[in-house]
């Protein structure tokens, strides 16, 4: 009497057997999240954080060339779009474009305040001199 099997053992290794699977659910537009956002919801925010925190954190990057302040920036950033999300207007752009647009303007005015404080000066810094002018031994 031939062995029997559940399955028969030439088709163990084939694409022929039929595998259920669960496909993730289809992720919500941006327009739809910033919809989400304007109605203060805190999970539609911490989506779009996660989708375009290094997005962001690179647009402010550019211009501040500083990782520190490029940080603050993002952060500061989300804070926008969490206040402001109800003023987006999908028909003006993209989302992506409204987004680069607010992590720009934060950056310059990041760079801008940046520029205000007094600090010493990177070429007197360079130079190896120290506050008297003398030269290092």
């Amino acid at each position: 009497m031939p062995a029997r099997y559940l399955i028969p053992p030439d088709t163990l290794f084939t694409t022929s057997i039929q595998r259920p699977f669960m496909t993730p659910p289809a992720p919500a537009p941006d327009a739809v999240l910033l919809r989400q956002i304007a109605q203060e919801d805190l999970a539609a925010h911490r989506e779009l954080c996660a989708r375009y925190r290094l997005f962001v954190y690179a647009e402010a990057y550019a211009i501040l060339w500083d990782a520190a302040l490029a940080d603050l920036a993002a952060a500061e950033a989300f804070q926008e779009v969490w206040r402001s999300a109800g003023h987006f207007d999908p028909g003006a752009g993209t989302a992506v474009a409204w987004l680069s647009r607010i992590a720009r303007s934060v950056a310059l005015r990041r760079r801008a305040s940046v520029r205000d404080l007094p600090s010493q000066s990177p070429a007197s810094s360079e130079s190896g001199r120290g506050e008297r002018g003398a030269r290092p031994l």
